[in-house]
């Protein structure tokens, strides 16, 4: 991971610049931003446009990242595309400009909107916003800030002014932003909005009792999720874009996002919070849905708060398994397995497999839920055969 535009902007440029060949829609944030985007393409979609959509990171195939009106992209056109991209690089005088997956990536992805010519793309932040990849469109129509909490710190900053500024570095010039973000995260980027020129519109935290929509993605705080999305697709509709009312019910009641509270077979509950306010959000979502004891499954990387996730999701918890994640940033589940919080009703195992064989021979009646990290869920959807 090496943060920087320079890279990018260059091989953009070479390349003709194929991100600006569209208008886009640019979501950051700490938590909610792929649930946001989906249900953002979602709802664009039902309105009749060629809508392009490019998330990270993929559960199980590299394919998910890239889709249009809900289709990944082919393995035909990945491959041509990785050729062709390569093969630029290869020649001067791009050849010392050495791009990190990510931008190689996110290079991919508006090539493959030009070529296929949407109407408008939604794109997902990859990590933090101002530095981050995908921040050289120039041809945006609304961001969207989702909220901001601790994570990434090493990259971001340890204090919530400072990931705050790292994710107002999505805001453009006198183009619009909304945000859910609070307190000393909402001043950060009102401020930056101010001296950008930029409109601003804040969703207020209480409006899941007043949320006239139904939605297909469970948890109290879609509502929140998709409040923002109401808000950008409100300016969308001033700008360029006539959304009706129909296609905001029939998208936001059949948006699909794939490890997000996602239950499988009625006993299995896949959710990708990675961090303490996913977590936080997670048990909220357990309590809703009237879940009151699990058998988790538990992989986290090293460098996530694991300790304050473990304690928040414990008062759930039968018994525990502690799998590694699928990645070289695992913590070790021999590590995890110290920490006080478990008391008693927890064990390790060295590989997924392992673990996932002793979860799913528990014979009682509580669900499995599987957390901790999307590399973890991508894992399990593996072992269950989905994609």
């Amino acid at each position: 991971m090496i943060l920087g535009l320079g890279r990018m902007r260059r091989v953009m440029n070479t390349l003709k610049n194929p991100q600006d060949q569209f208008p886009s829609i640019h979501i950051a944030g700490t938590n909610g931003k792929g649930s946001v985007a989906a249900m953002m393409a979602a709802v664009l979609k039902e309105t009749g446009l060629r809508v392009g959509l490019y998330t990270s990171p993929h559960l199980v195939r590299l394919h998910e990242r890239f889709q249009i009106n809900g289709q990944s992209i082919s393995n035909r056109e990945l491959s041509l595309l990785t050729r062709k991209l390569r093969n630029i690089l290869a020649r001067p005088p791009l050849k010392s400009s050495q791009l990190t997956q990510f931008e190689f990536l996110t290079a991919l992805a508006f090539l493959w909107f030009e070529k296929k010519k949407v109407d408008v793309a939604v794109v997902e932040v990859g990590l933090g916003g101002r530095l981050d990849a995908t921040n050289i469109m120039k041809r945006v129509l609304v961001s969207i800030i989702t909220n901001i909490d601790l994570d990434h710190t090493q990259w971001l900053g340890y204090t919530i002014k400072e990931i705050a500024f790292e994710k107002a570095g999505i805001i453009k010039p006198h183009i619009p932003v909304v945000t859910g973000a609070h307190k000393d995260a909402f001043n950060v980027i009102k401020k930056v909005a101010r001296k950008r020129k930029a409109p601003l519109y804040a969703i207020p935290q209480n409006v899941r009792r007043q949320f006239p929509y139904k939605l297909s993605l469970k948890g109290g705080f879609q509502k929140n999720n998709a409040c923002l999305v109401l808000g950008g697709l409100k300016i969308l509709n001033e700008k360029c874009f006539p959304i009706g009312d129909g296609a905001i019910k029939k998208g936001l009641a059949h948006t699909f996002w794939p490890g997000r509270f996602e239950r499988i077979k009625r006993n299995i509950i896949l959710d990708g919070a990675h961090n303490p306010a996913g977590i936080a959000v997670l048990t909220k979502t357990l309590q809703e849905e009237a879940v009151k004891k699990v058998n988790l499954l538990f992989g986290v990387l090293k460098d996530k708060n694991y300790p304050l996730m473990v304690k928040t999701v414990m008062p759930f918890v039968h018994r525990a398994v502690i799998v590694p994640v699928p990645s070289d940033r695992s913590a070790l589940p021999a590590e995890i397995l110290r920490l006080p919080h478990w008391k008693g009703r927890a064990e390790s195992a060295k590989t997924l497999r392992e673990g996932w064989k002793r979860i799913t021979t528990i014979k009682d009646r509580h669900p499995i839920l599987v957390t901790g990290s999307l590399f973890l869920i991508g894992a399990v959807r593996k072992i269950l055969g989905g994609r």
